[in-house]
């Protein structure tokens, strides 16, 4: 039996909440607490997320885990901000856990487009040794009632692999973003899917959560659907496919785009989404 209360807060995102006065970039970051467990699920990009938390009266030196959904900057940005939070009330002798950072083994590669801007996280993995545990996994990782799911297979084919720039493992390859994962939830009102962009494909994630976790009914999707670029075609199989998964809502917000909103609408219950929203299940 799972915790009565499972809340999710959205500290960062493209948008925030009207007459809500917080900060919003082309980033994401979530803060949930569920059975006890504290964890925040991506970072953002320049680090409001420590003003966006702080507003909200959430106490980010309480996380029990900081989730990765992937490498790119706009989801690893806040690391460093986080990183001199946690140094600094180590320094000072503030209350703080040390959170447990959980990621697939790919997403602090280096990563850049083709132009030679880099993409990746600005925060090396061999600094946040020195201040975090970390963990990095291909496989599911069960954390409580929350499940870190890992590297995402292919079930689709119109969530065709497609690379995105380039990552450097031991040289420099098109990179499939192997690294992109999510998380599931179970909780009371059912399975909670939060993705961070959903480069492995929005569909592949849902199908991989549900044949990962115990509950198979799903109560929401929430984070970047990755639609934004994504053909008329590619939009209306993913809503199709989302709607044979009958989920009670969804929230697609950050990298999904006008378009890809405006069709899941028809298919599946679609809600606002920004910075301030908080949910509860």
């Amino acid at each position: 039996m799972f915790a009565l209360d499972t809340t999710i807060r959205i500290i960062v995102d493209n948008n925030t909440l009207i007459d809500r006065y917080f900060y919003g970039e082309p980033a994401f970051s979530l803060y949930i607490e569920s059975n006890g467990l504290k964890l925040l699920f991506d970072t953002g990009y320049s680090g409001i997320l420590l003003e966006n938390s702080s507003k909200m009266s959430v106490n980010l030196l309480g996380l029990d885990y900081i989730v990765i959904s992937h490498g790119h900057i706009d989801h690893t940005g806040g690391l460093e901000a986080l990183s001199r939070l946690f140094m600094e009330a180590s320094s000072e002798g503030i209350p703080h856990k040390r959170p447990e950072i959980i990621a697939h083994p790919r997403a602090f590669f280096r990563k850049k487009l083709k132009n030679n801007l880099s993409i990746g996280s600005s925060a090396g993995l061999e600094t946040l040794r020195g201040i975090f545990p970390v963990r990095l996994s291909k496989e599911p990782l069960k954390l409580g009632n929350f499940t870190f799911l890992g590297e995402i297979p292919s079930y689709f084919p119109f969530e065709a692999e497609k690379p995105m720039g380039y990552m450097k493992d031991t040289c420099w390859q098109e990179d499939y973003l192997l690294d992109d994962s999510a998380m599931a939830i179970e909780t009371d009102s059912g399975l909670v899917i939060i993705t961070g962009c959903s480069h492995r494909g929005i569909c592949n994630i849902t199908r991989h959560a549900l044949n990962t976790a115990k509950q198979q009914y799903i109560a929401d999707i929430i984070g970047g659907f990755h639609l934004i670029d994504a053909s008329n075609d590619t939009i209306l199989q993913t809503a199709q496919q989302l709607q044979a998964y009958a989920p009670e809502c969804v929230h697609p917000c950050h990298c999904t785009g006008m378009k890809a909103l405006l069709t899941l609408d028809s298919y599946v219950k679609v809600k606002e989404s920004g910075v301030g929203l908080k949910l509860v299940y």
